[in-house]
């Protein structure tokens, strides 16, 4: 076997490292980028869908008891994110805005609303025969 005087494969040079690491540190920073956004955007998602879910229960107690009242600070001591819920007040002062359709309907409805950023508002409408006086 000949070994030469002159073979210079001795491992990586100084430069090939640094390209290397700095090949690496792009990799990895859009890997993590994408990774937050995701997560960020599954989260919105998330909330999003738990407050049509409180829209949802506050609509159904108010096709139950029509003389119920909404409060929004009774929600204040629940988990996140219900703790960040609140009904918006409307014209009514149960809490939720009932409209005369005809003679014999009333269309009602809740806006929910979140205080964390960039979350939607959810307003669900429902139809209810009207109480008799």
């Amino acid at each position: 076997m000949y070994i030469s005087k002159y073979n210079r494969d001795n491992g990586m040079t100084i430069l090939e490292v640094v390209l290397a690491i700095t090949l690496l540190m792009i990799c990895v920073t859009y890997i993590l980028r994408s990774n937050f956004a995701a997560y960020k955007y599954t989260v919105q998602i998330d909330v999003q869908q738990q407050l049509t879910y409180y829209a949802q229960g506050a609509i159904e107690a108010a096709l139950i008891n029509p003389d119920y009242t909404f409060v929004s600070n009774s929600i204040s001591d629940m988990s996140a994110p219900y703790n960040s819920f609140s009904i918006l007040p409307s014209d009514q002062p149960l809490g939720y805005s009932v409209e005369d359709v005809n003679p014999y309907l009333q269309k009602i409805r809740i806006t929910v609303k979140s205080s964390l950023a960039n979350i939607n508002q959810v307003t669900l409408y429902t139809y209810r025969l009207k109480p008799e006086s």
